[in-house]
């Protein structure tokens, strides 16, 4: 059988309530502050990946300059975009479905994907990501996290 417990008086239940609340308030404040390091990491983590392709591409270039290699370059056999030609046609794709109004990434890359394009990298819309955000032609829309992109206007 359970014990029978005395009742709180309306001092103590007020107290543990607002202790409770305040608790709550903070936890909040944690989910919300890591929530937003968290997008800031994946942002990071988007631009290094980009990066590393960049890189690996250039390493590669440079081995086939100095003959250290006798592969054909990669570059040769892979059809995926990367860099400036990720740009060029991600611009051209935005210019042709939305001129003028935002459109957000993940949309504008199943664009992409609908032209038969296929982008490079571990994580292909990471690295489109990556590449818009350096296109001067491009500029963000509605705040670091909105996610929105459009064609630049001239000025």
């Amino acid at each position: 059988m359970a014990a029978d417990l005395p009742p709180l008086d309306c001092a103590a239940s007020d107290d543990l309530e607002q202790e409770l609340s305040h608790h709550a308030d903070l936890l909040v404040l944690r989910l919300s502050d890591g929530r937003e390091r968290l997008s800031a990491l994946e942002d990071l983590a988007a631009t290094l990946r980009a990066q590393l392709d960049t890189d690996e591409q250039m390493l590669r270039q440079l081995d086939g300059l100095l003959g250290r290699t006798t592969e054909m370059p990669l570059d040769s056999l892979d059809s995926r975009l990367r860099g400036a030609a990720l740009r060029e046609i991600s611009v051209q794709i935005l210019a042709q479905r939305s001129p003028t109004k935002p459109v957000h990434y993940r949309e504008w890359y199943a664009w992409l994907r609908e032209a038969g394009h296929h982008v490079s990298g571990k994580d292909p819309l990471a690295s489109f990501l990556a590449q818009i955000t350096r296109c001067p032609d491009v500029e963000r829309v509605g705040g670091a996290r909105s996610g929105r992109y459009r064609l630049r206007t001239a000025p």
